[in-house]
């Protein structure tokens, strides 16, 4: 599926972060996880589109950081969630996120402009994190933040 654009309907938009997008009669999804964003032809290229539906064009990442979730919490890393990692969801652009122990040291830093991140119990040096409680400091280029709790159960 491929869909043309102006300049017009863009504008003010990161035309970088556009995305196709498709509603499934509840919520709106994105259309295919294989997009191309043509900036120079003002299109938006969807690859293996397989239903008819509603389509849209929108931005993949949360206007504000107010919707963040994290998931699971607690996080078992060797027991129910071996192999898997801390959810971080409806991030904005530009965000920056922090894990500190509760001694105010930092355990692990991420930066990134999708609207999720994932954190897998590691420290920065890829050492396994002790069971406890980490706290999380989100931040994005609009000086917005959020703060909460994660704990981890080994």
């Amino acid at each position: 599926m491929q869909v043309c654009i102006t300049d017009e309907q863009v504008k003010g938009l990161d035309e970088s972060r556009l995305r196709i997008f498709y509603y499934n009669g509840s919520t709106w999804e994105l259309a295919s996880i294989q997009q191309e964003v043509d900036i120079v032809n003002n299109r938006i290229i969807a690859y293996n589109i397989t239903h008819f539906s509603i389509y849209a064009i929108g931005s993949f990442v949360a206007p504000n950081l107010t919707n963040v979730q994290v998931y699971p919490n607690p996080f078992k890393p060797t027991t129910i969630h071996a192999g898997k990692y801390v959810t971080f969801k409806n991030l904005t652009s530009y965000w920056n996120l922090k894990i500190f122990n509760l001694a105010g040291e930092l355990v692990d830093e991420e930066t990134g402009d999708t609207n999720e991140a994932h954190w897998n119990g590691n420290n920065q040096a890829g050492n396994p994190c002790a069971s406890g409680v980490y706290i999380y400091l989100i931040t994005n280029d609009r000086n917005e933040k959020v703060t909460g709790r994660v704990v981890v159960i080994r």
